[in-house]
């Protein structure tokens, strides 16, 4: 089974029809069938929620269904603590970015595995010793480990 770390771009794509939707359902799929097994700093599922209430297409009900989808994911919540605490400090500090966005690039760091996202920014922002990918590069192939496109210029 892969690794890997995903930010709240992409799951936010598994609720709305946004584009690279199908790449992200993808990953979902994966992550479902047992084929890749995903990570997560704990901020995820308010990131995901607070997209989702300001996309004005979930209110009252169906963000309360959509919050019950995500506390049932199963995916890996990590807490900020420890190690990987002062490892997103540190990486905010020297990159000169958010919290949000050094925690998962921390997470992939400590775990050695790819972040997943649908954010050029992040992509941009991530030091070569982090592999972040956009999503919109998953493909499902072989033994359905996470893949990129490997004729992407770095």
């Amino acid at each position: 089974m892969g690794l890997a770390v995903m930010d709240a771009s992409v799951a936010v794509k598994w609720f709305l029809d946004e584009e690279y939707g199908d790449e992200a359902l993808r990953l979902q799929s994966d992550f479902f069938e047992g084929i890749v097994s995903l990570r997560v700093p704990s901020i995820l599922p308010y990131e995901v929620l607070n997209a989702l209430q300001h996309s004005r297409r979930f209110r009252g009900r169906d963000l309360l269904e959509a919050a019950r989808d995500i506390d049932r994911s199963g995916f890996s919540i990590i807490p900020l603590f420890g190690e990987y605490m002062e490892r997103t400090v540190e990486i905010a500090v020297r990159l000169r970015c958010t919290i949000y966005d050094a925690s998962y690039l921390a997470l992939a760091s400590i775990e050695e595995c790819v972040l997943f996202t649908a954010d050029d920014g992040l992509v941009a922002l991530a030091p070569r010793e982090i592999k972040v990918v956009h999503v919109r590069e998953y493909r499902r192939q072989g033994l359905g480990e996470p893949s990129v496109d490997e004729s992407r210029a770095d």
